[in-house]
């Protein structure tokens, strides 16, 4: 069973490689189901509000908006690979109403995977984070400090945006984003 789970997260990891190189700029890789939305994986701890502010610093992007299991699976297999944090921050949030779980850009949720017991209705526990040890969505509280994902409009370039590669990551002012596909 875990030598089957491996072989999966090893083919999920390639197939974001392939699709990123294709698709994304550098520090991004591809959905596995839309060639125009790319993710990026940061390393540095934020709260749920500071990481959205730094994904929002790009045009067009915001902290992840997963659509489908096949997204799940690939920033799962992408976070495993380079932090041991065992959670991640993602989009989903109900901090306009309890209980009304929305993605920060808006957009209702069709796809969850909620760990069974979760959504928990602590009164802190707004904010959603991929567990990358189970696959599933915890909610917890914003204040959390996590590594994170944001997504974006695969067509636009990050230079475009005025940021700096500095071949291992890309840092904007006072932020670094790690790529995931290794430096340019």
């Amino acid at each position: 069973m875990l030598r089957q789970i491996a072989v999966s997260i090893s083919l999920a990891t390639l197939l974001v490689a392939i699709e990123s190189a294709r698709n994304c700029p550098i520090g991004s890789f591809s959905s596995p189901i839309s060639e125009t939305k790319c993710f990026n994986f940061t390393i540095p701890k934020a709260n749920f509000f500071l990481a959205s502010e730094s994904c929002r610093e790009v045009p067009n992007a915001s902290l992840a908006v997963i659509s489908n299991i096949f997204e799940n699976a690939a920033l799962r297999a992408y976070a495993m690979n380079y932090d041991d944090e065992p959670n991640v921050w993602i989009g989903l949030n109900d901090v306009a109403e309890n209980g009304d779980w929305n993605w920060i850009n808006g957009e209702r949720t069709e796809f969850t995977k909620w760990a069974p017991g979760y959504p928990k209705s602590e009164p802190n526990a707004l904010c959603v984070a991929l567990n990358t040890k189970t696959g599933f969505w915890e909610n917890k509280d914003c204040a959390d400090r996590l590594p994170f994902f944001c997504s974006r409009d695969g067509l636009q370039t990050m230079d475009s945006y005025g940021l700096e590669n500095h071949g291992h990551y890309t840092e904007p002012v006072k932020r670094s984003l790690l790529p995931l596909i290794g430096p340019a």
